[in-house]
C-alpha cells in the first residue's frame, strides 16, 4: 500500500503534479504555485485546506512554489509542507554532469549542491509561515537511502525551518509504502485540519520584520 491508496477519500482528494523533469525548477515551482491558486478560487473545487506533498527532486519544486505562494504571507487555505528524501543539499551526480555531458539539463544545474536555485530556496518566504515535515530514509548501513544521500536529505539549512523530522529505515521508492512512515504521515494530515498556529503568530498584522 502507497501513501495515496491509503488515504480517507472521504476526507482528502489527492491532486498530481506532474512535469518535465529536465525543465528549469524555479519555472516548474511557479506553474505550481498558479496551479495551486487556480484550483483554491475556482468555485467547483471547493478547496479550504490544502497540503503540498512531495517525493525526492518533486521537493525542491514543491517549496519553491511554496515560496511563491507566501510571499505575503502564508494563505490560510495552506495548511503545510511534507517531503519525502528529497535532495535539499542536491545532488553531486548532477554536478559531475554538467562538468563531463555534451548536453546539460536545466534541472542538472538547480539540484547540483551550492547551486544558486537552492541558495534561493533555503531563503525563501515559506519558512516559519506554514508547518514543514521532513521525512528521510536510509539503508542499512549506508549514509544514503540508495539514491539521496543523508547529508542531502537532512541539509542543515533546511532542518532550520522543519517543525519535525522524521527517519525510517528504507529505500528511496520504499519509504513511500513503508508502514511507519505511512502512519507517520497520516497522523501529520489529521493534526494539520485544525487552525495552523503559525498563521496567527506570523500574519501581517503581528508579524515584525
Amino acid at each position: 500500500m502507497t501513501l495515496v491508496d491509503g488515504l480517507d477519500r472521504t476526507r482528502y482528494q489527492p491532486v498530481f503534479y506532474f512535469y518535465p523533469s529536465g525543465m528549469p525548477l524555479q519555472k516548474l515551482g511557479s506553474l505550481l504555485s498558479d496551479i495551486i491558486k487556480v484550483l483554491v478560487e475556482d468555485k467547483q473545487f471547493q478547496i479550504k485546506r490544502a497540503v503540498v506533498v512531495a517525493h525526492s527532486m518533486g521537493g525542491l519544486v514543491g517549496l519553491c512554489a511554496l515560496n511563491k505562494l507566501c510571499l505575503n504571507g502564508a494563505p490560510a487555505y495552506l495548511k503545510g509542507y511534507i517531503s519525502f528524501n528529497t535532495p535539499y543539499g542536491g545532488v553531486e551526480s548532477a554536478k559531475k554532469a554538467i562538468e563531463s555531458a555534451p548536453a546539460v539539463l536545466a534541472a542538472w544545474r538547480d539540484v547540483a549542491p551550492g547551486s544558486s536555485f537552492l541558495e534561493t530556496l533555503y531563503q525563501g518566504s515559506a519558512a516559519g509561515k506554514i508547518p514543514v515535515y521532513l521525512f528521510f530514509s536510509y539503508e542499512t548501513g549506508k549514509s544514503s537511502d540508495g539514491t539521496i544521500t543523508l547529508q542531502s536529505q537532512l541539509e542543515h539549512k533546511i532542518q532550520f525551518i522543519a517543525s519535525k523530522t522524521y527517519g525510517f529505515n528504507a529505500s528511496h521508492v520504499g519509504i513511500l509504502k513503508d508502514d511507519q512512515a505511512r502512519q507517520a504521515f497520516y497522523r501529520i494530515l489529521r493534526e494539520m485540519e485544525g487552525d495552523n498556529p503559525l498563521h496567527k503568530k506570523n500574519s501581517p498584522s503581528n508579524h515584525n520584520h
